[in-house]
């Protein structure tokens, strides 16, 4: 019995179209993402030069990428390995993030209105920021702290492979409220306007470093600092706890 690898002809054709803007659309603004370590200022009207799908769900109404009968994960594996040939930039844009499915997972519903709702509804993108230097996905480990304040949170730690930093319109950040907790004292606290601040030059996004064999145009770090232009304060109600990781989200 043999087992062909072939494409079949209407996904070559596809994915030839799909290399070729690459290359040509996106390349060219390779170096700018790189050194500002944020898409160009103009990402959405490079990605509306297409004049095919690409499968964008950050728009309700966007054009899917084509379904061929190679199956899904041969398309999935030929869509990406293709779009990223000019520049691997474009990537996390064609989504809304994560950092929304925090709130839908454990916001009230009146968070759920705010923070969940205009992005799937919308094209607002979120950000994702639990992972700090000395930890990975063990969250009894995070040392980022969140300390009430009247009517706001001060947030102080650092945090890296804050997943879709740059272009996003919030981050959801996990802290601690109370070490002596371990895990149980970990919150989760939505941090609105964070990432936007990167382009007027306050250091609340981290630039510079390579994570994970990309620059920090797609995987940012986000620093959570009093002294450095933001004293770490979150005003309002911040903290998102319908569902408790914890006694902190009580």
């Amino acid at each position: 019995m043999s087992v062909s690898f072939e494409l079949s002809k209407p996904i070559v054709d596809y994915v030839s179209e799909l290399r070729e803007w690459s290359v040509t659309e996106r390349r060219p603004y390779a170096r700018v993402a790189d050194e500002r370590h944020s898409p160009p200022d103009n990402w959405q009207s490079i990605l509306e030069t297409t004049t095919f799908g690409l499968g964008r769900t950050d728009m309700p109404d966007a054009e899917r990428v084509p379904e061929f009968e190679d199956g899904k994960w041969v398309i999935d594996l030929a869509f990406y390995e293709n779009v990223t040939y000019g520049d691997p930039w474009v990537s996390p844009l064609f989504g809304r993030g994560i950092g929304h499915l925090v709130v839908e997972a454990m916001g009230t519903p009146e968070q759920v209105e705010k923070w969940y709702t205009p992005v799937i509804e919308g094209s607002n993108r979120t950000a994702f920021a639990l992972t700090e230097p000395d930890f990975g996905s063990d969250t009894s480990h995070v040392s980022t702290t969140a300390i009430r304040d009247g009517d706001s949170w001060i947030i102080n730690g650092t945090k890296i492979v804050c997943t879709g930093g740059a272009p996003s319109e919030y981050v959801t950040v996990f802290a601690t409220t109370d070490k002596s907790l371990g895990a149980k004292g970990i919150a989760a606290f939505s941090a609105e306007g964070f990432a936007r601040l990167h382009h007027r030059q306050i250091q609340r996004v981290q630039t510079g470093d390579s994570q994970l064999g990309y620059l920090r145009a797609v995987v940012s770090g986000a620093l959570f600092r009093w002294g450095t232009g933001w004293d770490g304060r979150v005003p309002g109600q911040p903290r998102i706890r319908r569902k408790s990781m914890g006694t902190a989200g009580r």
